[in-house]
């Protein structure tokens, strides 16, 4: 933010204590939370989203600034880009420019969104995430080379975009690339474990649980309601119906029907020489 932006940043009263109002007959006023987390114990989180408040537990948000819209922004992030009300952005996180954050997101320490990213809300990305980065294509030198022409002719691809819906969880080390056509897109209420690769121009569809070590090479997609257990990789291509299981280990070079699961089967020695 420039300089003179600073007399925007206002100051948050700590909050009272859950016990401090009281009603006639002696019973507290505000009920206790039932999805209260540790982070709840910061004022400055009171009426975050829970989400929210689970990711900033442990942290002391005491030198943040607090941005016009509620939103909570730590003093060595680089924030250039829109974000929506009740946001945490945490130490030497980066926003880019174009990038564009709905409400009640996080982002954690030294994660980086950049380029055409477009995010809904309540998404929470934690320490560490690439978001946006260009696409690992062989051929990419000659691609930025192709870019810098269409700029020069006036013709950039201004339509390439990551989509990214609500309600998603990006864990530590995600990484999701920009596409090389037109769109990456990501649905809503997804679970990204942490270590996982989405290639460029991929899929992923709603309630899609991504466990540690997948990678989702380029234009695969990954329909709604599906599990991918730990180290599971998608070839080039190829789609994985609504529904579907894929077990540990599993890559998988060819598409998958709906509602269907498939798993590696695991020889232990002793079972070799008994066969």
């Amino acid at each position: 933010r420039a300089d003179g932006e600073e007399d925007e940043y206002h100051s948050v009263e700590a909050a009272s204590q859950p016990g401090d109002d009281v009603d006639d007959g002696g019973e507290t006023a505000r009920e206790e939370d039932s999805d209260a987390s540790a982070a709840d114990d910061d004022p400055l989180l009171r009426g975050f989203d829970i989400s929210v408040r689970d990711a900033a537990a442990g942290v002391d948000m005491a030198g943040y600034a607090v941005l016009p819209n509620g939103s909570l922004v730590s003093k060595s992030a680089v924030v250039q880009g829109v974000i929506g009300r009740r946001c945490v952005v945490q130490d030497f996180a980066v926003v880019g420019y174009e990038a564009i954050l709905g409400d009640d997101c996080f982002v954690g320490s030294s994660a980086r969104i950049v380029n055409r990213v477009i995010a809904g809300n309540r998404n929470v990305f934690y320490d560490h995430v690439s978001i946006g980065g260009p696409p690992q294509n062989f051929y990419s030198r000659s691609a930025r080379r192709e870019r810098r022409k269409r700029k020069a002719e006036h013709q950039a691809t201004a339509e390439a975009v990551l989509s990214i819906g609500d309600d998603n969880i990006f864990r530590e080390f995600v990484s999701v690339h920009m596409p090389m056509n037109t769109r990456t897109t990501i649905g809503n209420g997804c679970m990204i474990h942490s270590h996982c690769n989405i290639g460029h121009d991929s899929v992923v569809g709603d309630f899609v649980n991504i466990n540690m070590n997948c990678y989702l090479s380029g234009f695969s997609t990954v329909q709604s309601f599906t599990t991918l257990s730990i180290s599971c990789s998608l070839h080039q291509g190829v789609v994985v119906g609504q529904g579907c299981f894929l077990g540990m280990h599993v890559a998988l070079t060819k598409d998958l029907l709906p509602l269907l699961a498939i798993s590696r089967r695991e020889f232990f020695s002793d079972e070799r020489d008994s066969d």
